[in-house]
Formats: C-alpha cells, structure tokens, sequence
C-alpha cells in the first residue's frame, strides 16, 4: 500500500482527481478499452488497455511518478494498479470507476458516430501517444 492509498477513498473518484489536479507531475491512466475510451474519458487522461498494461514503461519511465488508475467500475484499475506495482511502479493509485465521475467527459468521436468510427478514431488517438509512436500504422 502506498502513502496515497491512505488518503484516498477509492469510492470517490471525484476527490482522488482533486488531488490528481493537485499534483505537478502525475499521470492519469485509463485502462479500459479503445471504444470505451472514445465514447467518453475524463480530461487529461492516457489510454493504455489493461491488455497492453506493459507498455507503461515506456508511457511512464520515472516509476516514482504518481500514476493514478481508472477503468469503468474499479475492477480492471486494481487489476492494473496490482500489475503496475509489481512492475516496480511506487505511487500508484486505484480511483476507481468512471461510472461515478461527476465532471465533463472528453471524446474521440461525436454521440452520434457508430461503434466502429469510434474505435478507428481511438486507435488513431492511442497511437499518438508517446509509447506508442514505435508501432507501425499499418496495424490501423
């Protein structure tokens, strides 16, 4: 357990993000899928699937970084978080789920776009991020 893990009631995502705001350096990390993602994901967020857990390192190379950790119910973000620390990670921090986030949402993609547009314009916006930007476009 963490020294944030204290503080934090992982019931309230909405605090644990106070906090977030609060921090110079921290990196909030939603680990739910690339459609989850798009359809809506808190501001300022990195998408890494728990699936692709493993690429943390290089999203994240300083592991005494604050790496705070949301899916959309709690239970793939302590699946991450537990990942995470045996990775070597040392301030990460399980928030919980989205489905209690009270603030505004970003999105990829309008409401009104299907699925698949969505996904596309996920993996399009996933492979720009920093880790990301090795793998080849081809696989889009």
């Amino acid at each position: 357990m963490g020294i944030l893990d204290r503080f934090i009631n992982r019931t309230d995502i909405n605090a644990a993000l106070r906090l977030f705001r609060a921090e110079k350096r921290a990196v909030l990390l939603d680990v739910r899928t690339l459609s989850e993602f798009a359809a809506g994901h808190i501001p300022r967020s990195r998408n890494l699937p728990l699936d692709e857990i493993e690429k943390a390192e290089s999203a994240v190379p300083d592991k005494s970084m604050p790496v705070y950790v949301y899916c959309q119910k709690g239970g793939r973000a302590s699946k991450a978080a537990d990942k995470l620390k045996k990775m070597g990670y040392t301030q990460v921090i399980n928030i919980g789920g989205i489905e209690k986030y009270t603030g505004k949402q970003d999105r990829v993609q309008g409401k009104n776009k299907i699925l698949s547009s969505q996904r596309d314009a996920a993996m399009k916006a996933q492979m720009d991020q920093p880790w990301n930007k090795k793998i080849s476009k081809k696989m889009m």
